[in-house]
This record gives structure tokens, C-alpha cells and sequence, in this order.
């Protein structure tokens, strides 16, 4: 396994300040979509989505793998004690783990956010490591929100380009369905911005969102006001509706 440190250097990280324009865009259009009282960004870089989500009011936080990312790192303390134990000794809202290796995050393994956003990161997993990658998300959240590269797009390290029905597999497999019309919300939310470095790329890395069967069910339930322990046979089928 080559070190992240390697691969992502300070020099990398450099450069990200360059994307920092985009944050209260996106966060805006994702706030306005999943309306999330707490939020992990998984492969959060500087934490330039991660203060943007903060700045909205969210309980957000992130997590990056190569430790050469603290200079760079641009979002604020965090003001919850329980959460700083778990997080690093500078008291911010990131935690340093390679996203390649189970998470063994202490007081994090019994959290549950309302949303995981994973932006422009899958495709830097190693197929060898992806089953994990996918476990560390699945663990965090019911909800992922989530972007990929297709088999043509390359880029900086670039290692696991794949067609959807990879991820859609892998997903399957956590009992997670793809939920296509919360995509389209995002993205109509995004379409001004569409052709801007930084958010083009989110039309072209396919955007992705993945919610937990159990979880889905339950809301729908809810909105239904129903005792019926399966209110829809086909639940993909109510997804894909955007129900």
C-alpha cells in the first residue's frame, strides 16, 4: 500500500485553494436537497465543503487521508468536546485516516450522520481496497452522496475508474439502492455553474446517491402516515419516483 503522503503532498493540497469558490454553491444546493442537521464529507481535502456546510449551520465535519493536508486545512474548530477526542489535537473538524483502512474512529463508530457526501474520491481507492472504502462510508450514514469517474476519465491518480454498475454492486450488496431523482435535484441546483472548474467535473465523474433500504422505508412510512410494515412492494420503484 504506497503512503497517501506520497501521492497527495503538500504541493497537492496547494492547489485546492483554487476550488474554494465552489463551496457555497454546492453546499447550498446539497443543504436545500437532503436538509441535514449533521454531515461527514469523506475525502474532504483542505475543508473548503466542510466550513461551507458549517457556515450553513450544519454540524459537518470531514475526513482526509494524507496527513500533508494540515497546513492547508481551512475550516474551523469544533466547539463539541465528545467530537474532539475523536478527531485530532488542533481541535478542527477533520480527522486524518486512509480511507483504504477500516475505520477505527472511538467515539465516531457509535455516530450517525444524516448525510456522507464523498466528492471526486472513489476513484482514487485501489479496487483491492474498494470493499473497505465502501464499508467506512456505509458506516457512517444511511444517506451517500457520492461521485465517480467513468473507465475514460483519467486524472491525477486516478487508479479505479468504473462504470456505475461497479458501485451500484457494491452498494447492492450493503442493502443500499440508487435514489436517481435525488441527482437530478442536484444537479438542476448546480446547472449554473455547470461548465466552471470544480463542478463541471461533478457532470462528468457521474454524481451518485445510495440510500439504505430500512431508512427509506421507514420515511416513506412516515410521509404516508401508515402502519403497514412494507407500504411499497417496490421500493426502488418509490426512489425512482423521488417519493
Amino acid at each position: 500500500m504506497k503512503p497517501l503522503a506520497e501521492t497527495y503532498s503538500g504541493r497537492f493540497f496547494r492547489t485546492r485553494h483554487r476550488l474554494a469558490w465552489r463551496a457555497e454553491h454546492m453546499c447550498k444546493v446539497i443543504n436545500d436537497v437532503f436538509q441535514p442537521k449533521s454531515l461527514m464529507d469523506v475525502g474532504c481535502a483542505i475543508g473548503d465543503l466542510v466550513k461551507g456546510f458549517v457556515d450553513l449551520g450544519i454540524d459537518a465535519y470531514g475526513i482526509e487521508g494524507s496527513e500533508e493536508v494540515k497546513p492547508h486545512l481551512v475550516c474551523i474548530e469544533s466547539k463539541n468536546p465528545q467530537l474532539i477526542k475523536g478527531f485530532n489535537e488542533m481541535r478542527l473538524r477533520i480527522l486524518i485516516n486512509d480511507l483504504r483502512i477500516p475505520f477505527k474512529l472511538g467515539v465516531m463508530r457509535d455516530l450517525k450522520f444524516d448525510l456522507v457526501t464523498c466528492i471526486e474520491v472513489a476513484e482514487h481507492i485501489e479496487p483491492e481496497y474498494a470493499d473497505i472504502f465502501i464499508d467506512n462510508i456505509t458506516g457512517l450514514s444511511d444517506k451517500i452522496l457520492m461521485s465517480y469517474a467513468g473507465p475514460v476519465q483519467l486524472g491525477h491518480s486516478h487508479v479505479n475508474c468504473q462504470e456505475f454498475e461497479y458501485w451500484e454492486e457494491k452498494f447492492h450488496k450493503k442493502n443500499y439502492l440508487y435514489s436517481p431523482s435525488i441527482v437530478l435535484k442536484v444537479l438542476e441546483g448546480l446547472e449554473p455553474w455547470k461548465h466552471k472548474d470544480g463542478i463541471k467535473a461533478l457532470f462528468k465523474h457521474n454524481l451518485v446517491c445510495f440510500e439504505r433500504v430500512e431508512t427509506k422505508r421507514m420515511e416513506i412510512k412516515t410521509k404516508w402516515n401508515t402502519d403497514d410494515p412494507d407500504p411499497l412492494g417496490d421500493i426502488q420503484g418509490a426512489i425512482e419516483m423521488g417519493l
